[in-house]
């Protein structure tokens, strides 16, 4: 991995009445001073961002999976062109995840706030070309 991102910086905590995403509003929008760079998206067909493989595609409801020596749990993907290191992140329900990039690989670390219950996650990379951000398809990451 070549590159860290430098544009993200989201953090996560635990609150006594539950979890909260820092960095996101109320209402489930992202609002952090970064959110001009992941604004406006471009529909991914008129760039052909693509990811073309990924996983794990889940896990059991508080079960960490591809867990990094740091404790952290991971995802990989695999995108159908090079991606650069400094503009390109993996996102979790818009939320966006540590990344790190080498070439069309990404990896990203998945807090465990993301797979603590059931549920489907929509995954999506985001990379910034010039001043709009192009998305890729969806893909999904089940909880069970």
């Amino acid at each position: 991995m070549k590159s860290k991102n430098k544009w993200i910086a989201p953090a996560l905590t635990s609150l006594a009445l539950g979890a909260t995403l820092l960095g996101c509003s109320k209402e489930g929008g992202y609002s952090s001073p970064n959110a001009g760079v992941l604004a406006p998206v471009v529909d991914p067909a008129s760039i052909n961002l693509r990811i073309d493989v990924w996983g794990p595609h889940g896990t059991s409801a508080g079960v960490s999976f591809n867990t990094q020596p740091d404790g952290n749990a991971a995802i990989w993907m695999r995108a159908n062109q090079s991606l650069d290191g400094n503009d390109s992140v993996i996102t979790m329900d818009g939320v966006p995840l540590h990344s790190a990039i080498s070439g069309p690989h990404i990896t990203a670390d998945i807090p465990a706030i993301f797979y603590g219950k059931a549920g489907t996650h929509i995954l999506h990379i985001i990379t910034k070309r010039g001043t709009v951000s192009i998305q890729s398809n969806d893909v999904t990451f089940v909880v069970k």
